[in-house]
């Protein structure tokens, strides 16, 4: 198998992982987003989990770079040249990583559809050093969804570029399992014999789930729905905030509220 095939072994589980993690947070947000004064626990549970969320997506988005062409390092830069992408890839994670990070540092109340909501803030961030970090001005939870989308988007493209996939790909994790039993002392050629004829009775029709690249498409549809109906952009700057949803295709939602 090449690098970017061994990259997808654990691309699926990254990502999904991440999902999960935001499922989590956009579930806690839900939780208290309209009470006029959210305990201070519950804003620090969804801190937690955005802190897990940003692991898990840069763990995902690490794959991807194995699997680009142009190399990790590469691709990374590039990803985290919109605005607010580098803050959660380097500096959030970075501050995480060195225990000091608290990436919700609370909130302000915005009018949105004639009601009032909590809009997450995202945390100035110091990394040991004299100079703080700012962050975005956009909501924290809308720059979680819309950094997700992005991943999902380098996800389509990495798989389009696999045309070997399933057949290829699936025999190929084949014989990378059986030479990984023949470098592993203490394997017998028995041991790797009996493993090779247990491969050869899977059906031919059988394929695994990480083959299957029809997820990618119902992911990206399922966030994008959130995104332009659920949960708008905030952008919070000099005591005062705008509200809009964004704009994905012609039948897209788009609303727009300026205080």
């Amino acid at each position: 198998m090449d690098k970017k095939q061994v990259a997808l072994l654990g691309l699926k589980g990254a990502i999904h992982e991440a999902a999960f993690l935001l499922d989590s947070l956009l579930s806690l947000y839900d939780g208290f987003k309209h009470e006029r004064s959210p305990q201070l626990s519950r804003i620090s549970e969804a801190s937690y989990m955005l802190n897990a969320f940003v692991r898990s997506g840069k763990s995902a988005l690490e794959l991807l770079g194995k699997s680009s062409d142009e190399g990790k390092k590469t691709f990374l830069v590039r990803f985290a040249s919109p605005q607010g992408f580098e803050y959660l890839m380097k500096t959030a994670r970075d501050a995480i990583t060195h225990g000091t990070g608290d990436l919700l540092s609370g909130g302000i109340e915005v009018e949105h559809n004639g009601a009032t909501m909590m809009a997450l803030v995202c945390s100035p961030l110091n990394e040991g050093g004299p100079a703080w970090h700012t962050p975005p001005y956009q909501d924290g939870i809308s720059l979680a969804l819309d950094y997700f989308l992005a991943v999902l988007d380098e996800t389509e493209k990495c798989y389009a570029g696999l045309s070997e996939l399933p057949d290829d790909y699936w025999h190929g994790i084949r014989n990378w399992e059986l030479e990984g039993m023949k470098a592993t002392v203490h394997v017998s050629p028995s041991m790797i014999e009996t493993a090779r004829q247990a491969q050869l009775m899977i059906p031919p029709e059988f394929v695994p789930d990480f083959v299957d690249t029809s997820w990618v498409g119902n992911m990206v549809e399922k966030y994008k729905s959130l995104r332009t109906s659920v949960y708008p952009t905030i952008l919070i700057a000099w005591g005062r905030y705008h509200l809009s949803f964004p704009v994905y295709g012609t039948n897209a939602a788009n609303n727009t509220q300026t205080p």
